[in-house]
């Protein structure tokens, strides 16, 4: 039931998914199936988390007899956490397969010796992928390192380069 949920939410929480069609007029489900499979790993890995912190409740709920009112509290607060962790998972999959679209593209581009534009990428990955999310975890990606924007902000013609270990490492010192 859980799992059903957290599909459907993720049906209505990356706005634009419908207008993601091929040249045929099919729907592209591969990045979203991929983004969904890593949501429903981590899920699971929350839901044995979750198991377990029940279990140990239900421990103290036989330790306690008759102090269900404390027992009550502690579940609510154990469901409320479940709930938030799960958006957390489900956008933070969703980030993860963007950033690795972004890099296998900037990778193909790169192995052809092709300096690339942020209108490259976005050309690139725009029929997977809503361009304003791309942008975003363009912005990300700079902010954390990991590539280059020759300018200050980023526009169509912003030049992006990946970087190196050694200049990520330098990338790390000097922030």
């Amino acid at each position: 039931m859980m799992k059903d949920t957290v599909t459907d939410m993720r049906k209505h929480i990356w706005n634009g998914d419908d207008n993601l069609r091929d040249s045929e007029g099919n729907i592209k489900s591969d990045i979203l199936e991929e983004a969904d499979k890593k949501a429903d790993e981590k899920v699971a890995e929350i839901k044995s988390a979750m198991d377990k912190q029940l279990s140990e409740i239900l421990a103290k709920q036989k330790a306690a007899d008759g102090k269900f009112s404390d027992i009550g509290v502690e579940i609510e607060r154990l469901l409320d956490n479940a709930i938030q962790t799960s958006r957390l998972v489900e956008s933070e999959a969703r980030e993860e397969t963007v950033r690795n679209h972004i890099l296998m593209a900037l990778k193909r581009f790169s192995r052809n010796k092709r300096a690339v534009t942020a209108e490259d990428l976005v050309e690139m990955i725009a029929e997977y992928i809503p361009p304003h999310r791309v942008v975003r975890e363009l912005d990300n990606m700079r902010d954390e390192g990991i590539i280059h924007f020759e300018g200050q902000g980023i526009t169509p013609d912003t030049k992006i380069r990946l970087l190196n270990i050694r200049e990520r490492n330098e990338a790390i010192r000097t922030s």
